[in-house]
This record gives C-alpha cells, structure tokens and sequence, in this order.
C-alpha cells in the first residue's frame, strides 16, 4: 500500500506540469536532417525507440535542435507526423503515411542561430510508451536558407530520408540514414512556459555513468530532486551551483544503475525529466 500511495502521489505531483524527455544528445550538424533547408522540398523519418522515451502521455510540444545558421527565416510549408510502430530500423523505400497521425502543419520555428527550435503540436499526440514512436518531417515548396541540425548516430538504418529536392509525393523514394535528430517532446499541458521545458534541454550525457553536467538557464542555481520510477526519493532536495559556463555537475556515482526521474527547480519554474544511470 506505501508503495502505490508514493506512486500516486509523484502522478499527481507530475499532472500538473509539463515533463520534457529529450532523446539523441549529438552535436554532429546536417544541413539534410530533418530539413533540407537548401531545397524547398524534403522527408526526414526517424524511430524513437521506447527505451529511450520511458513516459506515456500526451505529447504537446516538439523541439528539434539547431546547430547554427544565419538563416532564421520560419520553415514554411512543414508538416510533422507521429505513429507509434514495432519497428526497430527501417529499409529502403517510398514514402509512406499508412498509420501516421498528423500532429503539426506551418511555418516551424527558426529564430535562433543555435538552440531547440519549438512548436506547439495543433493536434497532441497520445503517446503509449510500450511501441516504439515514428517521426515524419515532410516540407513540400517550403522557404530556404542554409541551416544545421544536431543528430547522433544512433543506429544502422534508424532513420530514412529524401534530400534531393524534387517534389514530395507518395512515389518520393527514402533512403536509409544512421543518423538520428535530436528531439525533445513535452508531454502535458501546451501552456506550459518555455522556460520550464528549457530547464532540462541540456541533461548530459544521458545516459549517464559517473556524473552528468545540468545547464542551467542564465547561469542561475536551481536544485533538484531524483526519485525512481515509483516515486521513492533517491536523493532529497539538493542544491545545485552553476560553474562559469552556466553548468553543473550532477554526481552519480552512488547511484544504482536504473531509470530515474529528475526534478529540476529554479525560481518559480520546474521541470522533469527521465535520467538513465548505466
């Protein structure tokens, strides 16, 4: 019973704000991925794999991050979709929409040189957390401007695109691409700030080993609280002091190895997010 009522209590506690999963934590830049924003046509598909997202809810925002670009035009004429799928890598072929969930259509946010770029979903999306979720980015005669997106390699065949250029249709062939874009998805409610999601856009690395390094938003302190997936407290309110970069340390050595939630407050603002310990 004390356990179900510890879990009852972190669910009521995380209803009421927005928790923020980010996935792919690379700094490699792709003009290609998940737009070619040189041509005004493109397709980027990417899995997310359910181990990487751990949270079931409803999916409000998506945030893709940029690696530079003087370009800060809005992406015109961009389209999102979501599906949940079995799959685990993709092969070669035509695009297809068969099961997707339009979640997003407009110009997608691009007034920053670097940094998480993010929209509001028009239709949320119901995640399940026991399929994998499949991303589909598809522009057909959108505006141009030379940008650059993170990724990660995070696997053979984890992702498929189109860069060539030519106009998107249910014949355009995807090729298949190891890297994966940098995402980060917030669940709950739309109107959560956006400084509570960019609490824990900068969690690295995760997963984490040792220790991992918090950025925290205007080099101000902020503290934290780490529980497990059933809402026992791992460690209890903790300071934490940002260095001359902005960052802080976050030590981990002590700490089992497992799934974990971190709660990151600073000022009136928090934020959740999932932190693995390998």
């Amino acid at each position: 019973m004390k356990r179900i009522l510890l879990l009852f209590a972190l669910t009521s506690s995380l209803a009421a704000q927005a928790q923020v999963v980010t996935v792919s934590v690379g700094t490699s830049g792709s003009a290609l991925s998940p737009f070619n924003s040189t041509q005004a046509n493109s397709v980027y598909e990417a899995i997310y794999k359910q181990t990487q997202l751990n949270l079931a809810g409803t999916i409000t925002r998506v945030a893709f991050e940029k690696n530079s670009g003087a370009f800060q035009s809005p992406l015109t004429r961009t389209v999102i979709y979501m599906k949940h799928t079995t799959a685990t890598v993709f092969t070669a072929g035509t695009l297809d929409t068969t099961g997707y969930q339009r979640v997003w259509a407009g110009a997608f946010t691009n007034n920053g040189t670097t940094g998480y770029q993010e929209v509001v979903l028009n239709t949320p999306f119901v995640y399940n957390n026991t399929g994998n979720l499949s991303l589909l980015v598809v522009r057909n005669g959108g505006s141009t401007g030379t940008t650059l997106w993170n990724y990660n390699f995070m696997g053979t065949n984890i992702a498929r695109r189109n860069t060539s250029g030519a106009a998107i249709s249910n014949t355009t062939a995807l090729a298949t691409s190891d890297a994966l874009l940098n995402l980060r998805l917030t669940f709950g409610t739309a109107s959560a700030t956006r400084s509570a999601a960019a609490l824990l856009a900068d969690v690295y690395p995760n997963p984490a080993t040792a220790a991992c390094r918090v950025q925290l938003p205007n080099g101000q302190p902020a503290s934290y609280q780490l529980t497990d997936m059933l809402g026992r407290t791992v460690r209890g309110t903790t300071r934490l002091l940002p260095a001359a970069d902005g960052t802080a340390t976050l030590p981990l050595a002590d700490v089992p190895a497992g799934h974990y939630l971190l709660r990151l407050t600073q000022g009136a603002e928090t934020a959740v997010q999932r932190l693995v310990r390998e």
